[in-house]
C-alpha cells in the first residue's frame, strides 16, 4: 500500500499538495488583489485547472519584471500572468496550450489624429510596460520612441498629461482600463498583432504542463473557459464604477485600510532591518579604525562595494540570483537582510565619524586607567558616539522607510505594492497615489521632528559642556 502511495504522489504533478502560482495583481479584469484576496479572470483559471488536478493553489503577487527569474530559480510551480507565447520565451521555459487570443492595440487621447499602425508610430513617445509583448513589438523600430513603465496604469496617466503620444498594449487590459477610469482616451480597432496567452512552467516541469494541458482542455470542451471570458470579458461584465478622469476622495477613503495594512508592513521591514543594521554597521565602523589591515581594508572595500551598487540590484541578488546557487530564503527574510545590509554601510560611515569625532584624550585617558582597548570603546567611545550620530540616525531611519518601497519587485505587499495593486485594481492612479504619498508622509513627519528635536537638544549640550 504504502508503495503504491509513493508511486502515486510521484506520477502527481503537484507532489506537495499545493501548486505555488506566481502572478502580477496588477492587470484587471485578468487579476487583481485587494488586501489577500485575488479575483480576476486569470485567478478562477487558476483555481479551476488545480481543482481538475486535484492540488490546492497558493498565489505569489510579483513584480511582472521579476516572475520569470523567480520562476526559473524554482520559487513557482507555474506562472499566470497574462503571457504571450513567443518563440523567444520558449527557449528557456515551457507553456500550456493557449487559453486566451488577445492582440496589441493604441491607445490616444480622444481628439488627437489617429494612428492605425506601427508605421504612424514614428517619431512619437510610445509608453508600454516593461517586459511585455508591447515592448518588444516596437523594440525592432528605432523610429518610436520607446518609454517603458512597471505598470500599464502608468502609461496611461501619462498619455493622458501629454508626456506621451501614444501607448501600445494587451487589448482585453486597456479595454477594462479605458471603460472604468480613462473616458477620455480611446483604444484603436485595428490589432496590431496576433497573440495568445499561455501559463509558464520551468524547463523541469513537463509533466505538470502536460497535466495542465489536459485540464484546459477538459475547460474548452465543457464551455468552462467560455464561461470564464463572458463573465469577466463579455456583455456581463460588471463595472467598478462610473469612468471619471477626476480625482475621488470616495475610492480613497475605501483604500484606506489596504494602504494601512501595507504601511503596517513597511514599517515591519523598516524596523527590523534598521535593528539589524546597527549591530553590523558598528563591526564596520570599528573594523574600518582598526590598525589591523586585515580588518580594515574588507571592511572599507564591503562598504564602497554596498555604497557603490544599487539597493535595487542588491534585492534581485538576494532574490533572484541566490537561488541559483540553492540559497533560497523566505521574501521576509531575503527583503529584511537586503534592507540590513544596504543600510548597514551608511550607518557604519555615520558611526565611523562620530568615533572619529571624540577627542583622542580620552581614549588616552581610559588606557592611562588600566581599561582595555574593547573596554575604551564599550564604556568610553560607543555611547558618546551613538548620542552625537542620534540626529543623523533617524534620517537614515527615515530613508529606510522609503526605500523599503524596492521591495516591492518582490511582491511583498508593502505599501508601494498595495499601491500598485489598488492603482490597477481601480485603473485610478489619479485617487490612490496621493493616499500612498500621505501614508508615507505620516509615518516620517514624526521621526523628522524627533531627529529635529535631538539636534536641538545636542546643540545645547555641546555648548554647556563648552561652557
Amino acid at each position: 500500500m504504502l508503495s503504491v502511495f509513493l508511486g502515486f504522489a510521484l506520477a502527481s504533478p503537484c507532489p506537495t499538495g499545493t501548486l505555488t502560482v506566481g502572478t502580477d495583481a496588477t492587470f484587471p479584469p485578468f487579476s487583481s488583489k485587494v488586501g489577500d484576496q485575488y479575483s480576476g479572470y486569470e485567478i478562477e483559471l487558476g483555481q479551476q485547472v488545480a481543482t481538475r488536478l486535484g492540488c490546492g493553489i497558493t498565489w505569489v503577487n510579483s513584480s511582472f519584471d521579476g516572475i520569470f527569474p523567480a520562476l526559473l530559480s524554482g520559487k513557482y510551480d507555474a506562472v499566470i500572468a497574462s503571457v504571450t507565447i513567443t518563440d523567444e520565451r520558449r527557449q528557456s521555459m515551457l507553456f500550456s496550450v493557449p487559453y486566451m487570443e488577445a492582440g496589441q492595440a493604441i491607445v490616444q487621447r480622444i481628439g488627437d489624429p489617429t494612428i492605425p499602425d506601427i508605421a504612424g508610430l514614428g517619431g512619437k513617445r510610445v509608453g508600454v510596460g516593461l517586459n511585455t509583448t508591447g515592448q518588444y513589438l516596437l523594440e525592432p523600430h528605432p523610429e518610436v520612441i520607446l518609454v517603458k513603465y512597471p505598470a500599464v496604469d502608468l502609461t496611461l496617466s501619462d498619455l493622458r498629461a501629454g508626456r506621451l503620444d501614444a501607448v501600445v498594449g494587451d487589448r482585453p487590459v486597456f479595454a477594462y482600463m479605458l471603460q472604468q477610469s480613462f473616458p477620455d482616451l480611446s483604444l484603436g480597432t485595428a490589432a496590431l498583432n496576433s497573440e495568445q496567452w499561455g501559463i509558464v512552467f520551468a524547463p523541469e516541469r513537463r509533466d505538470l504542463k502536460e497535466a495542465v494541458d489536459v485540464a484546459l482542455s477538459g475547460m474548452v470542451a465543457d464551455g468552462s473557459l467560455r464561461a470564464l471570458e463572458e463573465k469577466y470579458l463579455g456583455t456581463a461584465a460588471a463595472t467598478e464604477g462610473a469612468a471619471s478622469t477626476h480625482f475621488r476622495l470616495d475610492r480613497l477613503v475605501v483604500s484606506l485600510p489596504m494602504l494601512a495594512l501595507g504601511a503596517r508592513w513597511t514599517l515591519f521591514l523598516s524596523i527590523s532591518s534598521f535593528l539589524c543594521a546597527l549591530p553590523m554597521a558598528l563591526l564596520l565602523a570599528v573594523a574600518r579604525g582598526s590598525r589591523l589591515v586585515l580588518l580594515r581594508l574588507p571592511a572599507a572595500a564591503w562598504v564602497e562595494l554596498l555604497r557603490g551598487t544599487p539597493l535595487l540590484v542588491q534585492v534581485f541578488f538576494l532574490y533572484f540570483v541566490l537561488p541559483g546557487f540553492g540559497i533560497s530564503l523566505p521574501d521576509a527574510t531575503t527583503a529584511i537582510l537586503a534592507l540590513s545590509i544596504n543600510a548597514s554601510a551608511y550607518i557604519s560611515e555615520i558611526l565611523r565619524a562620530a568615533l572619529g569625532s571624540i577627542d583622542a584624550g580620552q581614549s588616552e585617558a581610559a588606557a592611562a586607567l588600566g581599561l582595555s582597548r574593547f573596554q575604551v570603546l564599550r564604556y568610553v567611545l560607543v555611547p558618546q558616539a551613538f548620542r552625537r550620530a542620534l540626529p543623523p540616525l533617524t534620517n537614515e531611519a527615515i530613508a529606510l522607510i522609503k526605500e523599503s518601497s524596492l521591495v516591492s519587485v518582490m511582491g511583498m505587499t508593502e505599501l508601494t505594492r498595495t499601491g500598485q495593486e489598488l492603482a490597477s485594481r481601480y485603473a485610478d492612479p489619479l485617487s490612490i497615489w496621493p493616499g500612498v504619498a500621505l501614508t508615507y508622509f505620516v509615518m516620517t513627519l514624526p521621526l523628522a521632528r524627533l531627529s529635529a528635536w535631538m539636534e536641538r537638544r545636542l546643540s545645547v549640550g555641546i555648548r554647556r559642556a563648552g561652557d
